[in-house]
């Protein structure tokens, strides 16, 4: 008879419940062996198809009369019954809290398996996360005592960063550093009077010169890149453009480029100028401070900050939840400032939320430094540092010639022209006591300018010849 054998087993009823179990259950963790092949009949009852379970039953819990059970897999007694182990082990980025139902290892099979129910966290590593945030906090605090520029950023950049490149098992939640870029975007837009947004309106045509001069020194420099390193053209260009790590990265993943030289680079680039500039302006007597400390907070005062604050988070997760980038930063800063030109005038943030949001902030960056990433880049690491310095060197010097022609300060555009990321340049100047207005309005339409040009420029720089791509680039037509 079709679909059956001649000793009793119906193969295709066998299949077809193998195949339901996977799609709803997943494979079967647990096997029936009975001894050798020549044995393989012992202990199974007459006319029973090969494989069925015995009399006395040989499932989990129960005697195996005569046969032998073998689990596939270490499994629980709980997860026997659905075949799935009970402890899920999932891929996770190095200082990523480990979250959802797969940390506990309890619940349904089908809430593990969609990654349903309660977020649970394991209590060594949320240990682990809260002695890195207070060793940030620790560092942040002797930098301040230090009078280092920018104290609460550099600190738990540099100790974060440097115990995770020296083996040092440390932790964070990337949850603490969207909050705190909430913090620090609704900070940044409170500096938004009428006066500083007329000034800003009047420095577009700087703006835009800016980035154009940016891109092309960013141009330049992937080839001696690709020259000095021997990466590839695709990898060296979008290691070079000031883009962020995150949208540098997915649009050379779309072009074909390699993603760990082009986040290491981009990493390397924000850290360094966060290291290097605050000092370099400070000791050359850029800036006038901080400034004086806010006045106390009232118990009006407090209402009308938590009512912005809230506004912008419920803002931000619906902006997050139809895919806007960098939206974490960019909308508490729009509605901030929305406040601010409307005539309303919420008090300044209190200077300890400040510096916990960039604690925060500081040491989620400290955590991109990876051990293995920087390791398979060693080689490149001396030209990638080459880059940096030159962009940085030759946006400097667009900034002196843009300070040269507009008599604006030098100091505010060097800081609004450099190929930092958005946060650690507005949150230096705001540190040192410049142009906060000016450096924010100058990095957020460069980062919107540059994101939206660069897949045009690369198509550019493909036709002439200067960059091999093995994959399709869009039109500029």
């Amino acid at each position: 008879m079709r679909g059956r054998r001649q000793g009793g087993g119906d193969v295709c009823g066998t299949l077809r419940r193998d195949r339901f179990h996977r799609r709803h259950h997943g494979p079967r963790r647990a096997s029936v062996h009975a001894g050798p092949p020549a044995l393989h009949g012992v202990g199974r009852r007459p006319g029973a198809r090969p494989g069925a379970h015995p009399r006395g039953s040989a499932r989990p819990g129960g005697p195996a009369a005569g046969m032998q059970l073998r689990p596939a897999l270490p499994v629980s007694s709980s997860r026997m019954r659905c075949g799935r182990a009970a402890h899920v082990r999932r891929r996770r980025a190095p200082g990523a809290l480990r979250t959802g139902a797969a940390a506990s290892g309890a619940g349904s099979c089908r809430r593990l398996r969609h990654g349903r129910g309660m977020p649970v966290i394991s209590a060594g590593l949320a240990a682990r996360a809260a002695a890195t945030y207070a060793g940030a906090a620790l560092a942040g605090w002797l930098f301040q005592r230090m009078h280092v520029p920018l104290p609460w950023m550099l600190g738990p950049v540099m100790v974060t960063a440097a115990a995770s490149l020296t083996g040092v098992r440390v932790a964070g939640w990337a949850g603490l550093r969207s909050a705190g870029l909430i913090v620090v975007g609704t900070t940044l837009g409170l500096y938004f009077t009428p006066q500083a947004a007329r000034e800003l309106i009047d420095h577009v045509p700087l703006i835009l010169m800016a980035v154009a001069a940016t891109l092309l020194i960013a141009c330049s420099a992937s080839l001696l890149l690709t020259r000095t390193s021997g990466i590839d053209r695709v990898t060296a260009f979008f290691c070079s453009v000031p883009g962020g790590p995150a949208e540098m990265c997915m649009l050379a993943n779309r072009f074909g480029g390699a993603p760990v030289p082009i986040a290491v680079s981009q990493m390397l680039r924000i850290v360094v100028l966060v290291m290097v500039l605050p000092a370099a302006l400070t000791f050359g007597g850029a800036g006038r401070g901080p400034g004086p400390a806010p006045e106390p907070l009232t118990t009006l005062g407090v209402i009308e900050l938590v009512l912005l604050l809230g506004v912008s988070t419920m803002a931000t997760v619906a902006m997050t939840r139809i895919g806007m980038r960098s939206a974490w930063l960019l909308v508490p800063l729009v509605v901030a400032i929305a406040a601010s030109l409307s005539g309303w005038a919420p008090p300044a943030m209190p200077g300890a939320l400040a510096a916990a949001a960039q604690v925060c902030i500081g040491t989620q960056l400290g955590l991109a430094f990876r051990r293995q990433e920087i390791l398979g880049v060693r080689r490149a690491l001396p030209a990638i540092l080459l880059n940096v310095g030159i962009l940085a060197a030759g946006c400097a010097a667009v900034a002196a010639v843009l300070a040269a022609a507009s008599g604006t300060s030098l100091a505010s555009l060097v800081l609004a022209t450099a190929p930092g990321g958005v946060t650690e340049m507005c949150l230096t100047a705001r540190s040192l006591g410049l142009e906060v207005p000016l450096v924010v309005g100058f990095h957020v339409c460069r980062v919107f300018i540059v994101v939206s040009a660069t897949p045009w420029l690369f198509a550019a720089m493909r036709r002439s010849g200067l960059i091999d791509l093995p994959h399709p680039v869009p039109k500029s037509s």
